[in-house]
């Protein structure tokens, strides 16, 4: 290939040949050589590239210590937004809840423990979208065996409390 300076490929595969001119990059994303990404980079690049579109969030905060957290926290407000299924298995006892929880962000739990308590901060109830302010009685996720990727969500236990569990059949 004499014309291999000329040639750049995308992530996945898709080879174009640049343009000679510097005028013609103004406005445009240009594409980077695939060799010129390391296998363990290129994931970072992809998620930075789809950042560049996002709403603004970014994916890597600075954290108050000067490290770089590039976990992404959820607000209530991206709550709101989330699109979660959520299915209601079981109730062992009066403060306990078990539930299958699906979200394409936050991850799949099959059969997830939840405890009763009462919220600490304001929010937005994860099967209703009602909102939560900080004493009302709610679910959350049960942290017990590590911190879960939905630990910030709530439910509002009054709609726990209008499920018959006797009509569930496992």
């Amino acid at each position: 290939m004499s014309n291999q300076g000329n040639v750049a490929s995308s992530i996945d595969g898709d080879s174009r040949e640049r343009e000679s001119s510097d005028d013609s990059l103004i406005g445009r994303a240009t594409l980077i050589p695939i060799g010129v990404i390391e296998p363990e980079e290129r994931w970072r690049h992809m998620m930075h590239s789809l950042n560049a579109c996002s709403d603004g969030a970014r994916i890597n905060r600075q954290r108050k210590d000067g490290a770089l957290d590039s976990r992404r926290k959820m607000t209530s407000g991206d709550r709101s937004r989330c699109s979660a299924t959520i299915d209601i298995l079981d109730q062992p006892t009066s403060s306990t809840l078990v539930l299958s929880w699906r979200d394409s962000t936050g991850g799949h739990y099959g059969y997830q423990n939840w405890q009763k308590g009462f919220a600490r901060r304001p929010g937005l109830c994860a099967m209703s979208g009602m909102r939560i302010t900080p004493g009302d009685e709610i679910f959350r996720p049960s942290v017990r065996h590590g911190r879960p990727t939905n630990a910030s969500a709530m439910i509002l236990a009054i709609h726990i409390a209008c499920i018959d569990f006797a009509l569930i059949t496992t």
